[in-house]
């Protein structure tokens, strides 16, 4: 094991004073202060540092250097060197120089911590030496902050483990590049420059033993480019498509918005049809119970007309009988009485009959069955006009749905709502048909009271003046009753008065049947509006479910359009955020590329001196980095020999205790 480690710091010295070996040379009557530093860190194999060395590597000639050293001495010349507080200085004929110092400061730059753990326990190093079991490393590395200076920053590390895979099995270290080197397996990490490392190694050993661990310091300075303007290229649009679809998104949110106002008005319009097809129902069928309670005037009136009838026929056969008995000459003062009486009784039956036709013409008039309809609380002209303005709403709730099915339709996220508001469009599209139905049928309603109202009217005002005309005629009849009583003898006169009446009450009797004929059709016909307000009950008792349906319907649609319009608001939001995220992403990649290519290359400053800030002058500084090896010690004692005379190569060794003598 200790012959392997010394050929490992040999090969390593030899590279860094090879890596010196092409520095120019200068004449040696001019002073030199430029120089190279290797910096030799020696560690217990936990990490601790117990002494730094440096070899300072100079041109030949006159040399001044700077250096807080417990002792210096030339390596490669037999040359006097000087050493005045942190000053050194020394002349040489070589073209080059190496002297080595040992600093009283041993602080570094990096913090190093490497544990060891053997079956879940934690021992110190020089405790692990030939057991067995599970073993665990764990290696950390971070910044001094006792030490001021950039080399933390600047410096990239390399460190090695070197395990002996005859001693260690099932090495797994993820962070770490293996590589077999004859039988042994070796472990590499990279450190970049301003990052530590907090790692772990596991191995099942048997006897365990290790190598020193390396670990070489070196400034990072590479000339990298990356052409990264395609990759910024690509981020910009992606950054544009995320601005468009964060627009897409709002106008999303805002056409939901505007669909979630148009259902709500939908649903209180749905609820203000469903209210108002409830009042049309119940006032239909309060016009039910009217029409069938004029109907039963109707008929009652109807049934007078027997009456008005019979005494019109009764006047006219006593009328005939007066005649006949004028003609006679044979009338008596009875008869005249009769004709008196009988006068009477049909004046009173016009008078009733003029009564009832005025009561029938207020009873089947619109604007009385209106006035009687909002007296209970109903406006039936109101029903008409609400039915009219809900279609219309309609027409356009359903061209605005029949709009946002559209632009959902080519979205497979929302199709299930696009097929939910075709649903509720036909829903709406037949509740339309039934509310123009509906108020065409009130509007037929209207016009058919309207027509009946006149017919009822016009018998009315032809029963009126029946009625003024009779009563004429019945004050006729009663004057000539008194004439008749008082002038006995003028008979001739009497005789032709009397058939003049007779004559013109036949006109008047054929009146009276074609009244009480056109009684009997108005009895008839109105049985056809009984049935029409039958229908018309069927028809609102239909709207009234359909509205109900409707307006649940809404009520599914707007919960359903609320829904969609909370996801689209949750869209835009994160649309936004996205955008607002992705705002100037192009610049913080170029930035993180540029941080990133600055800690793979380190610092871009002079190299400045790690011994002292007085040497200005300083090409290169590396570090060389040892740990103790795991191994068992040699306590056989030797026979003291003496000491031969040390190469050049052997004096580089015993600064590291490496030297076989």
């Amino acid at each position: 094991m200790k012959s392997s480690y010394k050929r490992a710091v040999s090969l390593t010295m030899c590279a860094a004073l090879t890596a010196s070996a092409a520095l120019p040379a200068f004449a040696a009557d001019t002073e030199k202060t430029g120089k190279n530093e290797v910096v030799y860190v020696m560690t217990d194999a936990g990490g601790k540092v117990s002494g730094v060395y440096v070899v300072n590597i100079f041109d030949g000639g006159k040399v001044v250097d700077y250096g807080d050293y417990s002792d210096v001495k030339m390596l490669t010349t037999e040359d006097k060197i000087s050493q005045n507080g942190d000053k050194i200085t020394f002349s040489s004929d070589s073209d080059r120089v190496y002297y080595q110092g040992t600093l009283k400061d041993t602080t570094i730059p990096w913090n190093i911590s490497i544990r060891y753990y053997l079956d879940g326990k934690e021992y110190n190093p020089d405790e692990l030496v030939g057991k067995s079991g599970s073993l665990r490393i764990h290696l950390k590395i971070t910044e001094n902050k006792s030490y001021e200076g950039d080399f933390y920053d600047d410096y990239a590390l390399q460190a090695t483990f070197t395990l002996d895979t005859k001693k260690c099995s099932r090495i797994k270290a993820e962070d770490a590049t293996l590589a077999d080197v004859g039988s042994d397996k070796q472990l590499s990490y990279t450190i970049l420059p301003g990052k530590g490392i907090d790692t772990e190694i596991t191995a099942k050993v048997e006897d365990f033993e290790m190598d020193a661990v390396s670990i070489n310091g070196i400034r990072m300075n590479l000339d990298v480019e990356i052409d990264d303007q395609e990759m910024l290229d690509q981020i910009g649009d992606l950054i544009d498509g995320i601005v468009d679809l964060n627009t897409g998104a709002i106008e999303l949110n805002d056409g939901a918005v505007e669909l979630k106002d148009g259902s709500g008005s939908l649903k209180d319009g749905a609820a203000d049809l469903s209210s108002g097809a409830a009042e049309l129902d119940n006032g239909v069928k309060k016009l039910q119970s009217g029409i069938r309670t004029a109907q039963a005037g109707m008929k009652q009136l109807d049934a007078q007309s027997g009456t008005l009838s019979s005494g019109s026929s009764q006047m006219k056969k006593a009328l005939e009988t007066i005649n006949s008995s004028l003609s006679d000459s044979a009338v008596s003062a009875d008869q005249v009485g009769e004709l008196a009486a009988a006068s009477g009784q049909i004046k009173s039956a016009i008078s009733e009959i003029t009564e009832g036709a005025k009561a029938l013409q207020s009873a089947i008039s619109y604007e009385g069955y209106a006035n009687d309809m909002a007296s209970k609380g109903i406006n039936i002209s109101g029903l008409s006009a609400k039915d009219a303005q809900a279609a219309a709403s309609l027409g356009g709730v359903i061209a605005s749905l029949q709009s946002v099915a559209a632009t959902l339709d080519g979205s497979e996220e929302y199709a299930g709502q696009a097929a939910v508001i075709r649903s509720q469009i036909g829903q709406l599209q037949s509740t339309q048909s039934l509310l123009l139905a509906n108020s065409a049928a009130l509007a037929g309603t209207e016009a058919y009271f309207n027509a009946l109202s006149d017919k009822a009217g016009e018998l009315y005002q032809a029963l009126a003046e029946l009625e003024k005309n009779y009563t004429e005629f019945d004050a006729t009849i009663r004057q000539l009753n008194e004439q008749l009583v008082v002038i006995a003898d003028n008979l001739t006169t009497l005789t032709k008065a009397v058939n003049e009446v007779t004559r013109q009450y036949e006109k008047l009797d054929n009146g009276i049947q074609a009244y009480t004929a056109g009684v009997s059709q108005l009895v008839a016909g109105y049985s056809e509006i009984v049935d029409g307000v039958a229908d018309l009950a069927v028809g609102s008792s239909q709207l009234r479910t359909g509205s109900n349906d409707l307006y649940s319907g809404t009520k599914s649609l707007y919960s359903g359009v609320a829904s969609l319009c909370g996801g689209a608001s949750q869209l835009a939001d994160g649309t936004t955020e996205l955008r607002d995220q992705t705002d100037g992403m192009d610049k913080e990649v170029e930035d993180k590329i540029d941080e990133m290519l600055s800690s793979i290359q380190g610092g871009d400053g002079d190299t400045v001196s790690f011994v002292s800030s007085k040497n200005t002058d300083v090409d290169a500084v590396q570090f060389v980095i040892k740990t103790d090896a795991i191994a068992p010690t040699d306590e056989e004692e030797t026979e003291e020999e003496p000491e031969p005379t040390m190469t050049f190569w052997d004096k580089v060794l015993n600064l590291f205790g490496l030297y076989e003598k």
